[in-house]
């Protein structure tokens, strides 16, 4: 039998297909992020990302962090805290105490990313999900409104999305026009969404690797479009 080692999961070749990447910054790939190690080229350039180990990141004033915080990282604002929020990335865990005024902040990349769920509170509509969504928990907090979301086309047997009413507002979950629902005793037509409208109502849906889905662990009443 053939052992096979291609590395140490430390680092890996990032083909980068926007702007430039100083070296040093952070890099958001799927649903964590990494540090350049050296500078990338727009558009076509490749060039080494640090995934795991301890990295120096670009801090968010204002708060102090303590070894063992979890740290996110806000691709808007291109710095680190410990404060999740709608679009942050997981980083990892401070390795290093910071005091609230310091600029930078050590973190050990991809460590303790499973002591919690993502929770992605969304307000607009309609949301286009992808696998780097996977896991995650969403939410309508804030919501005046229907939200919609939209399931990949595209999904790998258990493949798996949370969603949550926060509002007393309709959640639609659409599954594609190739996709239907296995929910209330049957599967149902392609592309009819399922929704719910009260707060505390909850549902699971994972992909079944076909391009359908099975919906697990709802609570309250599911709604299947006529």
């Amino acid at each position: 039998m053939t052992t096979r080692i291609t590395g140490t999961g430390n680092m890996i070749d990032y083909a980068n297909a926007g702007s430039a990447i100083s070296a040093g910054a952070a890099v958001v790939i799927g649903n964590r992020i990494g540090v350049a190690i050296n500078d990338i080229a727009a558009t076509t350039g490749t060039g080494p990302v640090q995934m795991k180990g301890e990295a120096l990141v670009a801090k968010a004033t204002g708060i102090a962090w303590a070894i063992g915080d979890l740290i996110y990282y806000d691709e808007s604002a291109a710095t680190c805290s410990p404060v999740p929020g709608a679009g942050t990335k997981f980083a990892g865990t401070c390795s290093r105490t910071a005091v609230s005024g310091d600029t930078t902040g050590y973190v050990n990349l991809g460590v303790g990313e499973r002591q919690g769920l993502d929770l992605n509170h969304v307000a607009t509509t309609p949301t286009t999900l992808t696998r780097a969504d996977v896991g995650k928990v969403y939410t309508n907090l804030g919501a005046s409104g229907t939200i919609v979301f939209n399931l990949p086309q595209t999904a790998y047997a258990g493949d798996y999305y949370d969603f949550v009413a926060m509002a007393a507002q309709a959640i639609e979950v659409d599954p594609g026009a190739a996709g239907a629902f296995y929910v209330g005793g049957a599967k149902q037509t392609d592309d009819k969404k399922i929704s719910f409208d009260d707060e505390a109502e909850s549902v699971r849906v994972i992909a079944d690797g076909n391009g359908d889905w099975i919906v697990i662990n709802y609570t309250g009443t599911i709604t299947v479009e006529g």
